[in-house]
């Protein structure tokens, strides 16, 4: 797989992620889980950079 589909997957697994976690925080307003589904998508921003 080349760097660049890559960045491109996980670019679009992490907004994937947020829209989510966004989802989720407004059903559960005070839930964890949306704070999961953000911090994975933090992992997929920390993957992207790490791969330039």
């Amino acid at each position: 797989m080349s760097p660049t589909y890559r960045r491109a997957l996980l670019a679009v697994l992490g907004l994937v992620f947020v829209i989510i976690s966004i989802v989720v925080a407004f059903q559960q307003p005070f839930g964890l889980w949306h704070w999961l589904w953000l911090m994975l998508a933090g992992l997929c921003l920390f993957a992207i950079r790490r791969q330039s």
